[in-house]
């Protein structure tokens, strides 16, 4: 729910916020909203067995989370913006990324029988 409310909520103020003359702090936002996306509904896939199955999912969801919000957007007085579905989609990769390399190092620890 934070998700949406953070990325549905109209504030454009922060578009156009600068700090160091960087100017492209909504990016970020997106990256690391969806990081955490993607690492969570990966996480949260625990009935699929599979690493495979959970990180197929996952990206298939949070890919679908990310269309609808961008879309969505202008109703609450926002742009779409493709650029933000880019950094959306960089930040999921990202965060299923970090859940299979956990996931793949955790097995790795397992003692086997």
């Amino acid at each position: 729910m934070l998700l949406l409310g953070v990325l549905l909520a109209p504030i454009g103020a922060i578009e156009k916020l600068q700090f160091g003359g960087f100017r492209y702090w909504d990016k970020i936002g997106h990256l690391i909203l969806f990081g955490i996306t993607g690492f969570v509904c990966a996480h949260t896939a625990s009935y699929f067995k599979s690493i495979t199955a959970r990180t197929v999912y996952s990206f298939t969801v949070s890919v679908f989370l990310a269309l609808m919000t961008e879309e969505v957007q202008h109703f609450v007085g926002r742009d779409r913006d493709f650029c933000d579905f880019l950094a959306d989609i960089s930040g999921l990769l990202f965060g299923i990324l970090l859940y299979v390399l956990l996931q793949i190092r955790h097995e790795s620890y397992r003692p086997r029988d």
